[in-house]
């Protein structure tokens, strides 16, 4: 499973945010019991990196509460946050293998409480360094629209040999008719209500 429950966690994040689904008051208490079931978990059993669920769980926390708690919106909203948040999938791409490296190459000498935040303080930085000289210029409006300008003949050509038509239009299909037992089933859940009322 790795961090498929993550990702998936963060789904169920957005919903409740943009739904302000009552299930998000509750999120301050979870993540804090989910801080220590995360930490009982670390003594039962050795994850490999970042696959703990009692970690999701208590990030998936920090994010619900975030969207409904003033007072952490503007602790997040501080600019070196907001910057980082920026180069966050820089960060997310090349994190895992330099603060691996460091971590081996600085815990026989000198531990793993002192490795762990030049790890992290490395991790961050190779992260924003890539950002900065390899997603930002990429992404920017001018080089987007040039690369896209440049790769339209020689897709159309690669589509063309392939078959594929060089545009197509999207047409929302007709909805199939539901079979006999659903119309009952909507018919008696119709005669409920009016029974109800």
């Amino acid at each position: 499973m790795g961090v498929l429950p993550a990702f998936l966690l963060g789904i169920v994040a957005a919903h409740i945010r943009v739904h302000d689904h009552p299930f998000a008051r509750f999120a301050p208490l979870i993540g804090f019991v989910a801080v220590f079931a995360a930490l009982g978990l670390e003594q039962i059993y050795h994850f490999p990196v970042q696959t703990n669920p009692g970690w999701h769980v208590v990030a998936f926390a920090l994010v619900v509460t975030a969207g409904r708690e003033a007072w952490l919106q503007r602790l997040l909203s501080w600019r070196w946050l907001t910057a980082l948040g920026v180069a966050s999938y820089s960060v997310y791409l090349v994190h895992e293998p330099i603060v691996s490296a460091t971590m081996a190459a600085f815990v026989p000498r000198f531990g793993f409480a002192a490795s762990l935040p030049l790890a992290v303080a490395f991790g961050l930085a190779g992260g924003v360094a890539m950002w900065a000289v390899i997603e930002r210029p990429l992404t920017q409006r001018a080089v987007v629209a040039a690369f896209v300008v440049a790769a339209t003949g020689p897709l159309r050509r690669l589509f063309a040999f392939a078959g594929i038509p060089a545009a197509m239009r999207l047409a929302v299909a007709p909805a199939a008719p539901l079979p006999a037992s659903a119309a009952q089933v909507i018919t008696l859940a119709g005669r409920d209500r009016a029974a109800e009322s």
